[in-house]
């Protein structure tokens, strides 16, 4: 099995902020992406399969859980124009 995206068809193209939920424990990891949400969606999942993920976290939370208990979800998405407000937003959300 694979990680879920949820609303690839939709998002899979465009930038913004992306959320990492473990549907067991309900941890979230936040992130961001100037490049394509799919793009970004196949590093996560290749990294964490791989077993060397950047967010020891995270990873983790995976070993543990395994891939069928995380979803990808766009949480706020942007134009290429509007990139210089990612940081901001990103910061906003891993804090709420």
């Amino acid at each position: 099995m694979n990680i879920l995206f949820e609303n690839e068809s939709k998002f899979k193209d465009k930038i913004g902020i992306y959320s990492i939920k473990n549907l067991i424990n309900k941890k979230v990891y936040i992130g961001q992406t100037l490049n394509s949400f799919y793009k970004r969606f196949l590093l996560h999942q290749w990294k964490l399969k791989n077993n060397c993920h950047d967010n020891k976290y995270l990873q983790n939370s995976y070993n543990k859980y395994k891939d069928e208990n995380f979803i990808f979800s766009v949480v706020e998405f942007f134009d290429k124009k509007d990139v210089e407000k990612i940081n901001e937003r990103e910061k906003y959300w891993i804090e709420f």
